[in-house]
């Protein structure tokens, strides 16, 4: 079958950037004939347009050419990496929407009629994966009446399938994130040449100062370096951070890491996808929901952290259980696309 991938492929974000590609190759190794549909919202872009007037007029040129310069590599990436396809949707038998939080209304500056499927096509509608990281929707009517033109739906929280469940005949699924789709091997030969194993990586999306002085408590008591791989272009207070890597490197950093601290939930995916000794960190007292419930499919509860305890980073994995609860999220997907596309 011909698949067009309706995603934010687009967006200079390694969760964004890497779980599109994942979702090709998963496509592509099941046999299909797989394009990124080259749709852009013009909210999703902007935000993370190398020159954004409203941030950078009153701040400095040098954030304006920091955050040039790491786009420019997600572009790379893109062009080198992704089958885009401006083709109209008639000419596709499947248009796969998602995943990402293609729903979510402030992300996308309001309903978007393309990612929400508000359009007359022969193609097949099936969600894949979708988000939208709320718990209703501006216009329950609108959304119910979009959900009726999917053939499948699948989603990425537990709390959306609650939610679309009871705005739709449609049965929905709930799919984990496509980079966990992919094994160890396709994600290395991806990252290409691995960087030195003997540093601690601390990846930061929440609780930034806690994951930091977490890593670095840790890199200091093993004698190893500290290297932060920081997801913002404009913000380096720490001399040992990485601002600049494409998705590639990105890859490559979790590939090579000896120990990994994060509180990113493609941080977590990426740690468990190699095997890393690795600690998910929360601050005190918060959830992280997403991060919990892809620990719990794995069996890695121990593996989430308020900080207060170092040394559970070196809880010994039972990577075969790991290998198996992988599989078992992979087959899965496989079943829901195989179904959905019968």
């Amino acid at each position: 079958m011909r698949i067009g991938i309706l995603t934010f492929h687009y967006a200079c974000n390694y969760g964004a950037m890497l779980q599109t590609y994942a979702t090709q190759e998963f496509l592509r190794s099941m046999g299909h004939d797989v394009c990124v549909v080259d749709y852009r919202n013009k909210s999703v872009e902007e935000g993370y347009a190398a020159w954004n007037f409203k941030i950078d007029l009153l701040k400095t040129l040098p954030r304006a050419f920091s955050r040039a310069m790491r786009n420019s590599r997600f572009r790379h990436f893109m062009k080198e990496r992704l089958v885009l396809s401006k083709d109209p949707f008639d000419s596709f038998d499947v248009l796969l929407f998602g995943s990402d939080q293609i729903w979510n209304e402030i992300i996308t500056g309001g309903f978007d009629k393309i990612y929400w499927g508000d359009f007359t096509t022969k193609a097949r509608k099936v969600a894949w994966a979708a988000s939208a990281n709320v718990l209703s929707f501006s216009d329950m009517e609108y959304a119910a009446k979009c959900l009726s033109g999917f053939h499948a739906i699948s989603v990425r929280e537990d709390s959306l399938k609650e939610l679309v469940s009871g705005m739709t005949s449609v049965p929905v699924k709930c799919i984990q994130d496509p980079t966990l789709m992919l094994g160890e091997r396709e994600w290395k030969a991806l990252a290409g040449p691995v960087k030195d194993g003997g540093y601690v990586l601390a990846y930061p999306m929440l609780c930034d100062e806690l994951v930091i002085k977490t890593a670095g408590a840790i890199a200091g008591a093993k004698g190893l370096r500290l290297v932060i791989l920081s997801k913002n272009a404009l913000y380096r207070p720490y001399k040992n951070m990485v601002q600049w890597a494409g998705p590639e490197e990105f890859v490559s950093y979790f590939a090579g890491a000896s120990h990994v601290v994060t509180s990113s939930f493609h941080g977590t995916a990426f740690s468990i996808i190699f095997r890393k000794k690795f600690l998910s960190v929360v601050e005190p007292g918060t959830r992280n929901l997403r991060v919990e419930s892809l620990l719990r499919k794995m069996g890695l509860e121990n593996r989430l952290s308020d900080g207060s305890d170092m040394y559970s980073i070196d809880l010994p994995l039972d990577n075969d259980k790991i290998g198996m609860a992988l599989d078992g999220l992979r087959q899965e997907a496989v079943d829901f696309l195989k179904a959905s596309m019968s």
